[in-house]
């Protein structure tokens, strides 16, 4: 990974994806929830099938044999997420509580750069 000029080692990288995962799925469980107690039924629908694509999709990030092609899984999913509610062809799918998705989609992306592997510093372990 020194080559990609990536100073985390393999391991810390796989544990990161695994925790991502698990914050990225109680993010989206969380904000499909408030929707659908905020929301008409329509609305409701379609945060509980926000909640059965994404999640598994995420789920299975951390199982890629390539701790490093798992992050770039785990960001890409993020990503469009954020810009399908934002400025994408989901930027009004939950009405009046659309901020709802797009704030927890931003915070994850937010929470994902934060493990990005090139801003982390290891003096060993590599």
């Amino acid at each position: 990974m020194e080559a990609l000029g990536v100073s985390t080692t393999t391991s810390e990288l796989r544990f990161h994806v695994y925790r991502y995962e698990s914050v990225f799925a109680a993010a989206v469980q969380t904000a499909a929830d408030k929707i659908a107690l905020e929301e008409e039924a329509a609305y409701r629908e379609v945060s509980i099938r926000w909640k059965i694509n994404s999640i598994p999709a995420m789920q299975a990030a951390p199982f890629q044999l390539d701790p490093l092609a798992a992050f770039a899984d785990a960001w890409g999913l993020t990503a469009q997420m954020e810009r399908f509610f934002s400025v994408g062809a989901g930027k009004d799918i939950f009405g009046d509580s659309q901020h709802i998705a797009v704030d927890a989609s931003r915070e994850l992306v937010a929470e994902i750069r934060s493990s990005n592997p090139r801003s982390a510093t290891r003096s060993s372990g590599r």
